[in-house]
């Protein structure tokens, strides 16, 4: 066997899945245990201390279950320990050359002892354990004022690699906690190494539960110990567990910094992680000439979507383009070929009007229509009101075949808004192709189809665009005035029948009372209550 000491090296892991414990009187507890070689990058730094220079680095892996019908529960626990000392007792370290055989090693805590039994064979080994608990430990953890621990608690805290010293180190630093915060601890890797670790750092939480909340989050020694080094020193525990949560590691900080951010605060650092800024991204940008750019500027551009190759097209474009603006176009989806294409056609814009033009749904391709239906070289506010309120090319073309050719913007607008399509005017073209625009947005207005105009024509009405609509608007149509025609009234104009219709005089009212009448004398016998 060598002389040089052969060390093995275990890395903290625990899950737990735990809702019942196991059985009261169930005095041992049996598992399995692995053992192979890992490398040692692999160890936390507060055991790689052990570690000397020729040693092998191994992991053991403890693991543990009970079953039931509800629930399970299992744990791993490692460690660094050293073969030739106390931590693996029993375990000759050339069993890992052999071929093969069997071999047996005691791991021997304060809460009890892991008696492992197993095979090795080509640097590995595994097998069995049974955990036998010292009772003696219960006592003094009784003295401790303690709880007294269930089996399987105990086999835990064994596990954990918590010991007496250590417990009595925590009270001594005057931490206050229970059974069950200590088990935690050892849970989540909160040892004497970690504790003692991170005190030499400068790092006294005011409670365990912070120690846990630290390890948990993975503010290890070795972390901290790099983030002073890279200038970050003497940061809070919330600041250490922010920083590391959000990955703002030593490495990134680094690469940052080189990249001509040095100084930053945590929630400047924290910020430009969260948001994606890294190198890569402030390096690209800086190639198409933003060097200046603060880190909240870096973040808005990033948010945005406004990356290297974005600016790079547009530099092309417009060189005294901000940054601001290019922020602008890329919120309203403006992406270079789209102002290059306006261009094109002769519109070159200030930034908010291709903004308000993209927002409008106003493209090239509609300017080109438009302009080949005869609107051309019109102004960005206007084609903006165009396309606001429908009026594209196949409504003015659909307009001139019925003779709506002179129309300017404003009243193909008004038509549009007031419903007054190629068909409604056609219609009426029919009818009277004398009415103008004007004349068709009031009837249109007033709901007053071609079909009710026609109607009264066929019953030899005359009349203009206002008397039609006053008709309508008073609830006469030509059922009406046949039926006070048929009455004895065969020459009733449409100012009269608005009158009776405004007095509530139907046709059977006329037959009853009309006779040697005139209608004035009709309505005033109405007024009067006569029925």
């Amino acid at each position: 066997m060598s002389s040089r000491k052969t060390l093995f090296t275990f890395s903290l892991a625990f899950v737990f899945c735990i809702v019942a414990s196991l059985a009261a009187s169930a005095q041992d507890t049996t598992g399995q245990w692995w053992l192979e070689k890992r490398a040692h990058r692999g160890v936390p730094v507060e055991s790689m201390k052990k570690v000397i220079a020729n040693g092998d680095v191994m992991s053991l892996t403890l693991k543990y279950s009970h079953e039931s019908d509800s629930c399970c529960s299992y744990s791993q626990w490692s460690e660094t320990v050293d073969s030739n000392g106390s931590e693996l007792r029993g375990l000759d370290p050339s069993v890992f050359q052999s071929g093969g055989m069997h071999s047996a090693f005691d791991i021997v805590r304060d809460a009890g002892t892991f008696h492992c039994e197993g095979w090795f064979a080509s640097g590995k080994g595994s097998g069995q354990f049974t955990f036998k608990p010292n009772g003696q430990f219960v006592a003094e953890l009784q003295k401790r004022k303690l709880e007294v621990p269930t089996p399987e608690q105990q086999m835990r805290l064994a596990m954990g690699g918590t010991s007496l010293a250590f417990i009595d180190s925590l009270q001594k630093a005057g931490y206050d906690f229970d059974l069950s915060e200590l088990i935690r601890a050892a849970n989540h890797g909160v040892n004497e190494e970690y504790v003692n670790a991170m005190r030499e750092l400068g790092y006294k939480p005011d409670t365990l539960n912070q120690l846990v909340r630290m390890r948990d989050h993975g503010v290890s020694p070795d972390y901290v110990e790099k983030l002073g080094q890279a200038g970050y020193k003497n940061l809070s525990a919330e600041q250490l567990v922010k920083m590391r949560d959000h990955g703002v590691d030593p490495e990134y900080i680094a690469r940052i910094g080189q990249a001509g951010f040095k100084s930053l605060s945590t929630d400047q650092l924290i910020k430009m992680r969260d948001h994606g800024v890294d190198p890569d991204f402030i390096r690209e940008l800086a190639r198409h000439g933003v060097k200046d750019a603060d880190v909240n500027q870096l973040i808005r551009l990033r948010d945005r979507g406004v990356d290297a190759e974005y600016i790079g097209t547009f530099q092309k474009l417009d060189p005294t383009l901000s940054l601001e603006d290019m922020g602008r176009l890329r919120d309203h989806g403006i992406t270079a070929s789209y102002i290059a294409s306006l261009e094109k056609i002769g519109y070159k814009l200030p930034v908010r009007d291709y903004v308000k033009l993209r927002d409008h749904g106003v493209d090239a391709e509609y300017i080109a229509r438009i302009d080949q239906a005869g609107f051309k070289n019109l102004s960005a506010d206007d084609l903006i009101k165009m396309r606001d309120h429908g009026v594209d090319p196949g409504f003015i073309r659909e307009m001139a075949q019925y003779g709506v050719k002179d129309a300017d913007m404003n009243q193909l607008i008004r038509l549009r808004d007031r419903g007054v399509d190629a068909a409604y005017v056609g219609t009426f073209q029919k009818l009277d192709p004398s009415l103008s625009l004007d004349d068709l947005v009031r009837l249109r207005e007033h709901g007053v189809t071609a079909s009710y105009v026609a109607s009264f024509q066929k019953m030899g009405f005359k009349l203009d665009v206002r008397d039609y609509v006053k008709l309508r608007d008073h609830g006469v149509d030509t059922q009406y005035a046949e039926s006070v025609r048929d009455a004895g009234f065969p020459d009733v104009t449409a100012e009269e029948l608005i009158k009776l219709r405004d007095h509530g005089i139907d046709s059977g009212y006329i037959k009853k009372f009309g006779k040697g009448k005139s209608l004035s004398e009709l309505i005033q016998m109405h007024d009067r209550g006569w029925d």
